[in-house]
């Protein structure tokens, strides 16, 4: 005679036949196992060996059904799914992409200043011939890591390399880290200025290695309509951001020099920028000991100032922590971290309120002890005083120093 089994996932009835010896079936219904009591021939009651058997179903009692519906067994799996989503999510983007996990819902930045060391390197590749050999004899390299690595904070730049001329023992030359200049400290710069040569030239015919290097964040400049463009605005801000505002690029720079650049003595390297690229210039020197003395020509050091016209509140979906984040980046809030020569230029004819901001910050770094020099230059009608007047300033000043 048939038997009758209830399924204790789904509720379903099932009929097995007796001649069905198995432990347990496949429920037709859902299609988990199902455990089926078993018909058990007990030991003889008596001792005659011939006498017949009693027949009984096995007392073990059968488990409780358990309805569980499909929507629920789905919903499981969607939020084990979500959550693979999300860790694989931040795994891409790298343990220490400055934010956008760790400062969600933070206003402060402070704890995050170091973590730029301990994130991922980018394979360097070797120098190959030169690209270009002027006059002077200086030679001039072009390397580009997104080549030969994966997406990441730092791990797609760009370096332009100005070798001094002549043959130069191992560890015999001084190096200049230079950033691009032209960002709007809310977004990274590629190389592609055109005016490039006019602040790397004169420290590479000074007899300087000079590295020009990318910062992480760079805006494209095709986006016509106005979502395009907000949207291309907030993909660069979020990677100028998890690069640290360019400090990852930097000490990347530093690395590639000590990797590749073997004529390049590891303790004489130094950072200098115009504008954007002099703030950038100030935040690498602010937090890496390896670099010895920083030149900064017309820099913004009071980033959160400089944006404060921006509606945070109406900018939020572009600029995440957008407040913390210029307080974060602006060196005038961190004097205490400089313990190297700084070298200040600005020029008299800039804005009268970034002037200010320049002196103020040369006057704190001298209370403080810190060897600084500030020159200011006034020359009607010459927007370029920088490179007239700062930049020669500059070139004397750093062969003076350790």
């Amino acid at each position: 005679m048939p038997r009758t089994v209830i399924c204790h996932h789904c509720g379903e009835q099932l009929t097995i036949s007796n001649d069905q010896d198995a432990c347990s079936v496949v429920c037709s219904a859902c299609r988990e196992r199902v455990y089926v009591p078993q018909l058990i021939a007990r030991p003889p009651t008596c001792l005659d060996p011939n006498a017949p058997q009693a027949v009984h179903f096995d007392s073990r009692p059968e488990p409780p059904p358990r309805i569980v519906s499909r929507t629920k067994r789905n919903k499981k799996w969607l939020r084990k799914f979500s959550i693979a989503v999300i860790l694989l999510s931040l795994a891409t983007m790298g343990f220490g992409t400055f934010g956008l996990w760790r400062l969600a819902g933070t206003d402060d930045f402070s704890s995050e200043r170091d973590f730029f060391k301990v994130m991922p390197l980018p394979q360097f590749p070797s120098l190959d011939s030169p690209t270009r050999r002027l006059a002077s004899g200086v030679q001039i390299y072009e390397v580009d890591t997104a080549l030969i690595n994966s997406p990441g904070p730092g791990k797609h730049m760009q370096f332009r390399i100005f070798m001094p001329h002549g043959v130069h023992p191992p560890r015999s030359l001084r190096c200049v880290l230079i950033p691009p200049s032209g960002s709007n400290l809310l977004s990274g710069a590629p190389l592609d200025r055109a005016d490039y040569f006019d602040e790397c030239l004169p420290f590479a015919e000074a007899g300087m290695a000079v590295v020009h290097y990318s910062l992480d964040g760079a805006a494209r400049r095709d986006a016509t309509d106005s979502t395009s463009k907000e949207g291309e605005q907030a993909a660069a801000y979020l990677a100028f951001m998890k690069a640290q505002a360019g400090i990852v690029n930097g000490r990347n720079a530093i690395e590639f020099v000590i990797q590749k650049l073997p004529q390049v003595n590891p303790k004489r390297i130094y950072v200098a920028g115009h504008g954007s690229a002099g703030t950038a210039a100030l935040l690498l020197t602010s937090q890496d000991n390896r670099i010895r003395g920083c030149i900064a020509l017309s820099p913004i050091v009071d980033v959160e100032s400089y944006h404060a016209s921006i509606d945070s509140r109406r900018s939020q979906r572009a600029f995440p922590s957008l407040r913390s984040f210029l307080k974060y980046t602006s060196p005038l809030h961190y004097p205490k971290d400089f313990q190297v020569p700084i070298f200040l230029f600005h020029a008299r004819d800039d804005s009268a309120e970034q002037f200010g901001s320049t002196q103020q910050f040369a006057r704190v770094l001298e209370s403080l002890g810190v060897d600084t020099i500030f020159l200011s230059h006034l020359e009607r009608g010459n927007s370029d005083s920088f490179k007239t007047y700062g930049i020669p300033q500059a070139v004397q000043w750093l062969k003076r120093i350790p």
